[in-house]
């Protein structure tokens, strides 16, 4: 496995790197990470995260985790994504408020 994330950050980045450099100390974006992402599903063939990418943001970490099992945080298919939950605000305006309230201090 970390023989193929290897090669697949090779492939889309043209950088070489080693299984313990973080992706983005190394050099890799945002999107040449989405890039990756991308290749390393066509070549593993089940569903991953984005988001696993930046949990697990070195080679070593990635493959480990794909190795045991894959992506506790996949969408597997026929399976809905967990609906979004509202935080502690319940509209943009009540989010907007606690933010100026925030940044005036009136926290």
């Amino acid at each position: 496995m970390r023989a193929l994330l290897t090669d697949a950050v090779r492939r889309v980045t043209g950088l070489e790197i080693g299984p313990d450099a973080g992706f983005f100390e190394a050099g890799l974006t945002s999107a040449l990470l989405i890039g990756v992402h991308t290749e390393l599903l066509a070549r593993i063939g089940r569903p991953t995260q984005v988001a696993t990418m930046f949990k697990y943001a070195t080679v070593r970490t990635l493959a480990a985790h794909l190795t045991r099992g894959g992506d506790d945080d996949a969408i597997t298919a026929g399976q809905q994504p967990a609906p979004r939950l509202r935080g502690a605000f319940g509209s943009r305006r009540e989010l907007r408020a606690g933010i100026r309230a925030r940044v005036e201090g009136r926290h």
